[in-house]
């Protein structure tokens, strides 16, 4: 993982160290809190999966290697030096308003194996590494520079609720109370849109993506990408697919189950174009919903900036599936 020698890794790592007491009074500005956190709010210690994490004051240099942490990050008002570009990239039309007067530094995607020379180079005094799979040496080696911020050790790695992640973020940066009100504001959202779709509370929705490899992989009933939906009244609990993780298109008889189809997909998916998919009821009767590029990549991010705009631009989609009458699909754009 790391391209350069020990002995320049060592140099980096040194500078960095020498230069974190200079960043915390005086660095490069991120961008404006919508309140400064409270001096009170400091030290905060925060438990994961590698222990526990000491925060002594408030952070000035922010970098975000988990590839959704980013987004948290910027709803509590904060804007970081530099975040993980996952999947080429960290910006997107629900999280662009709300970068600061500086634009972050685009890392390479960290959400796999952490670059720690990139991120060593931006003399962080915090790295947040929630959404990430960061490994013990890789989490050693870091907080050797600025406290690091690993997965909730409450949940499986990739699987903490983003009311969780909110509330996680909001303590390291000195902003709970913002994080609270930025959490109920989303719930409130959510509830707001299930009382105006009540045609989509109770039916059976299934996640699944289509990655251009021949097969359809459908989600599991847990994952994060369900929360927004089950919060909508949705039921991730389809029929005969719990414990399925690959599906070849031969077999898709079984997506049937569902009542709502969400698919995930990709340049060069194939399903939209499959004869046996293309027989299936779920797709002869509308219930199948194909999302475009931002709308996939909103679900899968599932946070606080990307919650309200599914629901703007996916729930339409959803209610005209759910109804099972294919002349009232919602065009994919």
């Amino acid at each position: 993982m790391l391209k350069s020698s020990r002995t320049v890794l060592a140099a980096l790592v040194a500078s960095a160290v020498l230069g974190l007491s200079g960043c915390a009074s005086g660095g490069p500005e991120q961008g404006d809190a919508s309140a400064p956190p409270s001096q009170s709010a400091f030290p905060v210690t925060i438990g994961h999966i590698y222990g526990s994490t000491v925060i002594q004051a408030e952070p000035k240099r922010v970098v975000t290697v988990g590839s959704t942490d980013h987004d948290t990050v910027l709803a509590l008002g904060v804007t970081p030096v530099a975040v993980s570009a996952w999947r080429g990239a960290a910006f997107h039309p629900w999280n662009e308003s709300s970068v600061g007067a500086t634009r972050p530094v685009e890392l390479s995607d960290q959400s796999t194996a952490i670059n720690i020379e990139e991120v060593v180079a931006q003399k962080p005094d915090l790295i947040i590494a929630i959404w990430s799979s960061i490994t013990q040496a890789e989490y050693d080696q870091l907080s050797k520079i600025a406290p690091v911020v690993a997965p909730d050790s409450a949940y499986p790695v990739f699987g903490a609720p983003w009311q969780a992640t909110t509330r996680t973020v909001g303590k390291a940066l000195g902003k709970s109370a913002e994080a609270e009100k930025v959490i109920t504001d989303t719930e409130g959202e959510i509830a707001a849109a299930k009382a105006a779709n009540p045609a989509l509370v109770g039916k059976k929705v299934l996640i699944a993506a289509d990655f251009g490899a021949g097969e359809a992989y459908p989600t599991p009933p847990t994952d994060v990408r369900y929360g927004v939906l089950t919060g909508l009244g949705m039921d991730s609990s389809v029929p005969g697919l719990a414990d399925v993780s690959t599906l070849s298109f031969e077999e898709s008889g079984k997506l049937n189950a569902a009542d709502v189809l969400v698919w995930i997909t990709i340049p060069g998916a194939t399903v939209e174009q499959n004869p046996v998919y293309l027989a299936q009821p779920v797709h002869l009767q509308g219930r199948d919903v194909f999302t475009n590029a931002d709308q996939g990549l909103a679900l899968t991010y599932s946070t606080v900036l990307s919650i309200p705009y599914t629901l703007k631009n996916l729930v339409p989609k959803l209610t005209s599936a759910a109804d099972g009458d294919p002349a009232t699909a919602v065009a994919a754009a």
